[in-house]
């Protein structure tokens, strides 16, 4: 299987997900075209619905031993003003999902089909294709509702090649400070809620300590969307604040929460009324033993030791909900992901398929 080519077909789709951009076509294209490629090998492949239209695929190759499970997500986050072009030359592809993870998928495939072709013992394998991962990690839930006993997981994500055993996780938060409106010529009678919602992203900025973690690297609190007042000579009456709290791999939601509520209280004292809302998304950090078999034969079939990361990917429900070990692994630079310049380099995608050949080969639980 040429998986450049595969790889260019795949970011050639749009499937910008539809919670970040109502324009967005979601992962069916890119699910359909799977299907195709991976009923070509001859592998047993399902699909399921796991919001309208967009459906998680999975695709099952039979070994000995233990099973893997290989996973990508298929949706990306909005192209920038201008479009990235897909590009394919000196040495790279260029493209809105070329490295967050459209490469990581290709290349899976790709292993799946040298896998498919005989030649060494290997395990289990099961592939799997995601949605959602950009948003709320509604399709690794989901997958977990069809997903067969695996032993391991590998979790395609820009890497460099090098693996990662934990990783930070997220909790996002919908602040919401009130105030009483009045025209701004007499803005003295009213209550200005954006002023009260800048007190308080100064008092979380101020009261809330990052923690940090030695592979993982700090979890950090950021004041992300802010949304308020309805016209220039009005005094805002309601102020809406969008959080984003990494939460360090040792760290309870919980606890996070109920640090974010002390500080809103002292706000509250103080004369501001500033709420939270329920989390809108609420994922812990996620983390493997160095020493687990998975990490072991990753370590070996990239010649490089594992590390830490402080994004969150679909590990945070495959191990956080299905207890299931994993590395996070694929070829690319998450340095460009979500950026106006993403590409991939495709001799690392090229490596990519032999690394998880070897860790499908390597892998004993």
């Amino acid at each position: 299987m040429n998986v450049t080519e595969l790889l260019e077909r795949l970011v050639r789709i749009d499937s910008v997900n539809p919670a970040l951009d109502e324009r967005g076509r979601g992962e069916a294209e890119v699910a359909r075209e799977l299907v195709a490629v991976l009923d070509g090998l001859g592998l047993e492949v399902s699909t399921h619905e796991v919001l309208d239209g967009r459906p998680n695929v999975m695709a099952v190759l039979p070994g000995e031993g233990p099973t893997l499970l290989l996973e990508s997500h298929m949706d990306t986050v909005p192209q920038p003003g201008e479009p990235i072009p897909v590009r394919c030359e000196d040495g790279r592809l260029s493209g809105r999902g070329s490295c967050d993870t459209k490469a990581s998928g290709a290349a899976m495939v790709a292993a799946l089909a040298e896998l498919a072709g005989g030649g060494e013992p290997h395990a289990t394998v099961v592939f799997a294709a995601t949605v959602d991962e950009e948003s709320g990690q509604r399709g690794s839930g989901a997958l977990l509702e069809h997903l067969p006993h695996v032993d391991g997981a590998v979790i395609g994500e820009p890497t460099r090649l090098r693996p990662v055993r934990v990783h930070n996780g997220v909790l996002r938060l919908m602040l919401v400070a009130h105030g009483r409106p009045a025209h701004t010529s007499h803005a003295h009678r009213g209550v200005n809620a954006i002023s009260a919602a800048a007190r308080a992203i100064t008092a979380l900025e101020t009261g809330i300590r990052p923690r940090s973690h030695e592979l993982a690297g700090k979890a950090l609190l950021t004041a992300a969307v802010i949304r308020g007042g309805t016209a220039v000579n009005v005094v805002p009456e309601r102020c809406e604040v969008l959080l984003d709290r990494r939460l360090g791999p040792t760290e309870p939601p919980e606890e996070a929460i109920a640090e974010v509520d002390a500080v809103l209280e002292r706000c509250r004292e103080a004369g501001d009324d500033v709420r939270r809302e329920e989390p809108l998304l609420s994922l812990a950090g996620a983390e493997t033993p160095a020493d687990h078999p998975l990490v072991r034969a990753a370590e070996e079939a990239c010649g490089a030791p594992s590390e830490g990361a402080a994004y969150c990917t679909d590990a945070a429900r495959l191990n956080g909900e299905g207890g299931i070990p994993f590395v996070v692994l694929g070829p690319g630079d998450i340095e460009l992901a979500h950026t106006e310049h993403e590409w991939v380099p495709l001799d690392e995608v090229r490596r990519a398929v032999d690394v998880y050949v070897s860790i499908a080969r390597g892998f004993r639980s």
